[in-house]
């Protein structure tokens, strides 16, 4: 057993030795490794969306993002957002009714129906943004959001193209 082990150790000592030798034989140092012209995109920053109402179930997904001068649509997993133009007095709005909401509870609101549970209407959440910071609902039947959160359901979704 004990030359078992001496043999396993010698063999594990001289592949490392050889691994070694076979990387300084490379010259693949850190101080000899030089970059050749490489140019870096540097990533678009992106703006915080204001609001985020996201709704799906098996064969069906929705999400509606808006932003300060635009919303964008998703209509299938995975798949690429549509750019939607909204008025400003919409934007208005919305950020007015966020304003008047207690953000810290937005996740304690119960869902009235629960059709979710059984296929009966999509889940689905809303999310809202305020000081980079994100504050998302508890799951609800699609079509029936909590009462606290109905006014801002409803103003999100009047963006959508599809009413």
């Amino acid at each position: 057993m004990k030359l078992t082990a001496i043999i396993y150790c010698i063999f594990v000592l001289t592949s490392c030795s050889a691994n070694k030798k076979a990387m300084e034989s490379n010259n693949l140092t850190s101080d000899k490794i030089e970059t050749s012209d490489i140019k870096l995109e540097t990533e678009k920053i992106q703006e915080s969306p204001i609001a985020i109402y996201d709704s799906h179930t098996r064969g069906y997904h929705f999400t509606l993002t808006v932003y300060d001068n635009y919303a964008t649509v998703i209509k299938e997993y995975n798949g690429k957002p549509t750019r939607i133009e909204v008025q400003e007095e919409d934007v208005t709005a919305l950020k007015d009714i966020v304003s008047k909401l207690s953000l810290k509870d937005i996740n304690t609101y119960e869902a009235p129906t629960k059709k979710r549970h059984y296929d009966g209407a999509p889940h689905t959440t809303i999310s809202v943004f305020s000081n980079s910071e994100k504050f998302s609902s508890q799951s609800f039947d699609g079509g029936f959001p909590p009462k606290a959160l109905e006014v801002l359901v409803n103003k999100v979704l009047s963006l959508s193209p599809e009413k």
